[in-house]
C-alpha cells in the first residue's frame, strides 16, 4: 500500500530528527558559572621579598651563532618513498 517512501521525504525526516537532536544538545551543553578567586591566592603585596639567601637565578647566553648553527622555520617536505 504505502511502498517504498520517497527520497525527499526521508530527507526531511532524517533534517527534523537532526535538527531536534542538535537543539537538546545546545539545551543541555555545558555552562559557565564564575568561580569566586580564594583570598589565599591574591597577592598579598607588590613588594619585593627578601630573596638573598637564595641562589641567584641563571641567565641564558645564545651562542648559536658562535660555533656556527643556525635555526630554520621552515623545513622542506618530507619525502615519501
Amino acid at each position: 500500500m504505502f511502498g517504498c517512501p520517497s527520497r525527499s521525504s526521508v530527507l526531511l525526516v532524517c533534517l527534523l530528527i537532526y535538527s531536534l537532536a542538535a537543539q537538546a544538545q545546545q539545551d543541555h551543553g555545558p555552562q559557565r558559572v564564575p568561580v569566586p578567586v580564594p583570598p589565599s591566592a591574591k597577592r598579598a603585596s607588590s613588594a619585593k621579598k627578601d630573596r638573598s639567601g637564595l641562589p641567584p637565578v641563571p641567565t641564558f647566553k645564545d651562542i648559536a651563532k658562535d660555533v656556527g648553527l643556525r635555526f630554520r622555520t621552515q623545513l622542506p617536505p618530507k619525502h615519501i618513498t
